[in-house]
């Protein structure tokens, strides 16, 4: 299991989120920590429907207007406290959540199966 540092998430407004990579099964994967609240989430940044990523590689995935993560795609929403989903094609999955404690200002995420990409 890797520990991913996520730069400057405690300066994140509500809704905001920030990106991380790392490699996984011989591939470079990507996550996302979200604030919500006085609270961060950390999620893998892959639809359980079909696998790509929420975002389009835009980094939104909060929608203020229905207070749910966005899978960009096919508009399957996201409860951001506990990553299932709660409309669109994959209700009732949820998204890969992995844990995380503050450190400072940073996150440090706890990937399984991970390790960190050789530039960070």
């Amino acid at each position: 299991m890797a520990q991913i540092r996520v730069p400057d998430v405690a300066g994140l407004a509500d809704g905001e989120a920030r990106s991380f990579s790392f490699a996984r099964d011989g591939e470079t994967q990507a996550g996302f920590v979200l604030r919500r609240g006085e609270h961060h989430y950390a999620y893998l940044n892959r639809c359980p429907h079909w696998g790509v990523d929420l975002d389009m590689g835009e980094g939104r995935f909060f929608s203020p207007l229905v207070g749910q993560i966005v899978c960009r795609t096919h508009g399957a929403l996201f409860e951001p406290s506990t990553g299932t989903c709660t409309a669109g094609p994959c209700l009732g999955r949820s998204l890969e959540s992995f844990a995380l404690r503050l450190e400072g200002g940073d996150a440090l995420v706890e990937v399984p199966g991970a390790a960190p990409l050789a530039s960070e």
